[in-house]
């Protein structure tokens, strides 16, 4: 794909675009950098970083996603995160994922093992243009990522913890739709799926509907987690922000956090 593009001269980069805040480019652009845009082919480039993303490269979701809201009128810092992303594609290119067998000697129980296990996060207000916020989640079986996401909320969060909660819930219907997907191949798992998130507020407005003040401007498909946590179909639980592999789906980190918690998982 690189190659395709003639982004193979770019320098390697260990990171994805680091602390990037994209915004709209001015209209029209400025002369010189409307010619410094000419015959680029941004729109071809993210449409191939789309579907990378979408079949084994889940850790780019957020950079993907991120470019992609700026199709019809990219400028030129737009294109500097793309020549960037290129180098981390470049220098990624030998990662790729590794599903664990089962030990020697382990119960083969068909699907024994295989319990899902998500991770839910969100940023708050972190599109510049439409101040949404971005959810993200990732959920692992057999000890690698099989199914993830990394989305805008429709409308403006009030704080984070409204946004987090807002992101479990997207997370929690991806869960309920991997159990059934489980049942249907005969791999009916015991036991609720483990969702984790790192904000105890929205964790425990998953639980508590008497906290009303807080919540009843939120859409109601976004109360559906709470149906699901109170049959004990997804279980909740809070973990540390620096161990939460969906961090990397809702922002872009700076220095090496973003490959690290991906590659440490």
């Amino acid at each position: 794909m690189l190659e395709h593009f003639q982004l193979l001269h770019v320098r390697r980069r260990h990171t994805l675009p680091p602390n990037v805040k994209l915004c709209e480019a001015p209209t029209p652009l400025p002369p010189d950098e409307l010619q410094f845009m000419a015959g680029k082919p941004y729109r071809e480039f993210v449409s191939s970083v789309l579907w990378c993303q979408t079949c084994t490269q889940a850790d780019i979701s957020f950079a993907a996603g991120l470019l992609a809201r700026y199709q019809l009128h990219p400028g030129r810092t737009h294109w500097e995160c793309v020549e960037w992303l290129a180098g981390y594609l470049l220098w990624s290119s030998d990662y790729a994922i590794t599903y664990e067998a089962p030990a020697a000697g382990a119960d083969l129980t068909p699907g024994l093992g295989l319990k899902p296990k998500g991770y839910s996060d969100s940023d708050h207000a972190g599109c510049v243009d439409t101040r949404t916020s971005t959810s993200g989640y990732v959920f692992f079986m057999a000890g690698a990522p099989v199914s993830w996401s990394s989305k805008r909320q429709p409308s403006a969060a009030l704080s984070s913890t409204e946004a987090k909660y807002i992101a479990l819930s997207r997370a929690c219907q991806q869960a309920v739709w991997l159990q059934s997907f489980l049942v249907e191949v005969d791999l009916r798992q015991q036991g609720p799926v483990t969702l984790l998130g790192d904000n105890f507020g929205s964790i425990s407005l998953t639980e508590n509907s008497k906290r009303h003040a807080l919540v009843k401007h939120i859409d109601l498909r976004d109360h559906y987690i709470r149906e699901k946590v109170a049959s004990g179909a997804v279980a909740v639980s809070e973990i540390r922000t620096g161990t939460n592999v969906a961090d990397v789906f809702t922002k872009a980190l700076g220095g090496r956090q973003s490959t690290r918690k991906w590659l440490d998982y």
